[in-house]
């Protein structure tokens, strides 16, 4: 395979300025759908679409109520020809916003290590290496590992940070702005020695803020259950077992069980056999208490939505709006495919 520079734009690319993110481009290919989300690459608190194509990166930017059918080229490199549409490159691609300046950026994992590049609001800059330990001769092209890497904000700052899980456990790096500081282990329990390579382990492994002081905490399924960790800034304190409802025993090592495991805003929900299972905080003590209800009802999705809408500023949902529902129907029908659900996403900041 050919190397993957930071930085090089070749030939062999056939560069298209603009495309739209149709089966007809070829966008129902894993290497492209995959890659799609919906951030605010320029900084209006609308959710725009970005996704990588066989000849970059490309963004659409929202108006605040469609979304142009068409997007452009943002960035010409991440290309097929310098090896991208391998699983363990193009699966990494985030967009968090790692400057702190509202817009978010691009950052992902190539053979030097961790890439980003900067947006100004109708392109994203140079590609930069930030980080250069994640290099594939450091073992970083398993699954176990680069399927972990993610961007909180473990020190409340206001800039995305990196985290993911080694084979020493979980590792972070904090954001300067212009790169990544040193890698440093914030949480020893996490190894493979300790089973954490097993993908009903690793693959639940999650962020979120649990108590409310602007540092994203650390979180994931273990045997015994949802195991937390609260960061300090510098590290995660003490693992706790906050909810055991997701245990080994329960069922949970399916993956149609535990790749359903979701924290936003606090709130824990996840499939099990019998249906949806949530949990909301315990105000007392941080931890989780569960939802008493085998299936989810009206009300528990009711406050679901509300406490993502709390926690991702969006506004509520306004049942008795007619073009809102249309609108939903003709989104969600036919997509049955994986090429199609698995692009489907509720995105930050947009208006119903």
């Amino acid at each position: 395979m050919a190397a993957v520079h930071p930085i090089v734009v070749t030939a062999a690319d056939t560069t298209v300025n603009e495309i739209s993110f149709s089966d007809a481009n070829g966008w129902n290919q894993a290497q492209y759908y995959e890659t799609i989300r919906y951030p605010d690459v320029n900084g209006d608190s609308r959710p725009d679409v970005c996704g990588r194509h066989k000849a970059g990166v490309y963004c659409a930017i929202s108006d605040g109520r469609d979304v142009p059918t068409h997007g452009s080229l943002w960035l010409p490199e991440f290309t097929d020809h310098t090896g991208w549409s391998a699983p363990e490159y193009y699966r990494t691609i985030q967009f968090p916003d790692v400057t702190g300046d509202g817009k978010a950026d691009l950052c992902a994992r190539g053979t030097q290590g961790i890439l980003c590049a900067s947006s100004n609001g109708s392109s994203f800059g140079g590609v930069t290496v930030w980080r250069p330990e994640f290099t594939d001769d450091n073992g970083w092209t398993a699954p176990e590992y680069y399927r972990t890497i993610q961007f909180p904000d473990v020190n409340g700052d206001g800039k995305a940070d990196l985290c993911a899980r080694g084979s020493q456990g979980i590792l972070c790096a904090l954001s300067n702005g212009a790169s990544f500081g040193w890698v440093a282990v914030w949480r020893p329990e996490f190894t493979d020695r300790n089973g954490w390579a097993a993908p009903e382990y690793y693959s639940t492994i999650q962020f979120a803020d649990m108590n409310g002081d602007g540092k994203a905490d650390l979180c994931a399924r273990g045997s015994q259950g949802i195991l937390c960790a609260l960061s300090n800034g510098g590290w995660f304190g003490r693992i706790g077992v906050w909810n055991a409802s997701f245990n080994d025993t329960s069922g949970s090592t399916a993956p149609q069980h535990y790749s359903t495991i979701r924290i936003v805003g606090g709130m824990l929900c996840g499939r099990y056999t019998y249906g949806i299972r949530c949990a909301s905080p315990n105000t007392i003590d941080g931890s989780w208490l569960a939802v008493p209800r085998d299936e989810l009802s009206l009300a528990t999705v009711s406050e679901l939505d509300a406490r993502r809408a709390h926690h991702e500023g969006l506004e509520p949902h306004h049942s008795g709006h007619r073009g809102h529902r249309a609108k939903r129907r003709g989104v969600c029908a036919g997509r049955d495919r994986p090429r199609d659900y698995s692009a489907v996403q509720r995105p930050r900041g947009i208006r119903d």
